[in-house]
């Protein structure tokens, strides 16, 4: 099941579900987007790992069918731009 995990630093997370938001659940700079996926991910010992992406009107994105299309490995680079959420859902930088 390699197509369904996320492998972090720490730990591997299997997916477990994703879901949408209209409008997006985060901002950037106070601004909503038009839409939000959410990739849940739980790891053996019961953590999660959540993948979230904004989204902007516009083509269709390539990269973004890869990701989301079933059985298809790929490798994102988050450093520098992701937040972490600990206990509770608090959000923190990721470092």
């Amino acid at each position: 099941m390699r197509f369904r995990t996320l492998t972090t630093g720490r730990n591997t997370y299997l997916l477990k579900q994703f879901h949408f938001h209209s409008p997006s659940e985060h901002t950037v700079n106070g601004k909503h987007f038009p839409m939000e996926v959410h990739f849940v991910h739980q790891s053996a010992d019961g953590n999660f790992a959540v993948v979230g992406a904004l989204f902007e009107e516009g083509p269709a994105n390539a990269n973004l069918a890869q990701l989301i299309k079933w059985g298809h490995t790929c490798t994102i680079d988050l450093s520098g731009m992701c937040r972490a959420y600990g206990s509770g859902l608090r959000s923190t930088r990721c470092k």
